[in-house]
């Protein structure tokens, strides 16, 4: 058994110690131009964020189809669901607009003409394809439109305000003008149409 004791260098130890309060001490000052990079590089991730939130909020995904004889567009999240053109079921003394009624999974579904509704003019060898089923509240109401041409993402900061977007009618409920000639439109103001309105009691 090695009864030696180990000698300790009480200076040394001492010493590193004493090197070890300082390099603390350092760490603990600031450093202007260290805290000035660290601001900087905050700044930039701060402004990336906020940059990427406002592109979000500007940037709708539109769907884009024909309508008289212009490309007009929707947000896809007001709509549930396109469905091919179907004949419509008529309902006696309905307004103009009204095409009918549909059994929509059982239940009846109120369509308009979107065209009608909103006094355009129809386009030339006009076909209706399709009805998109635009959200009512907790109901639903479908459009009756021309061709569906695609989904285009649209930025909202690009949309013009002509003084006339469309047809004489159909000012009230046009968003804007994309760079591409879509009109662009307006579900809320679609939604408080008087016929849209009260399409419930259509169906």
């Amino acid at each position: 058994m090695n009864n030696k004791r180990t000698q300790i260098d009480w200076e040394a130890a001492k010493g590193r110690l004493q090197e070890a309060e300082t390099a603390l001490e350092r760490a603990l000052i600031a450093d202007p131009e260290r805290i000035n990079r660290v601001y900087r590089e905050r700044a930039i991730q701060m402004a990336n964020r906020h940059t990427g939130a406002a592109t979000n909020a500007r940037t709708m995904r539109a769907l884009v189809f024909s309508l008289g004889p212009e490309m007009y567009g929707i947000a896809i999240s007001d709509l549930v669901e396109v469905l091919p053109a179907t004949k419509c079921t008529p309902v006696p003394r309905a307004a103009a607009a009204i095409a009918g009624v549909i059994n929509l999974r059982g239940e009846l579904r109120s369509v308009i003409d979107l065209r009608r509704l909103l006094s355009i003019p129809p386009g030339v060898d006009e076909v209706v394809s399709c009805i998109l089923m635009l959200r009512n509240g907790r109901d639903e109401v479908g459009l009756k439109v021309g061709q569906v041409d695609k989904v285009q993402t649209i930025r909202e900061d690009d949309l013009a305000f002509p003084e006339s977007g469309g047809a004489e009618g159909s000012g009230g409920y046009v968003k804007g003008l994309s760079p591409d000639k879509i009109i662009v439109l307006d579900p809320a103001a679609l939604r408080l149409h008087p016929v849209i309105r009260n399409s419930h009691s259509q169906s």
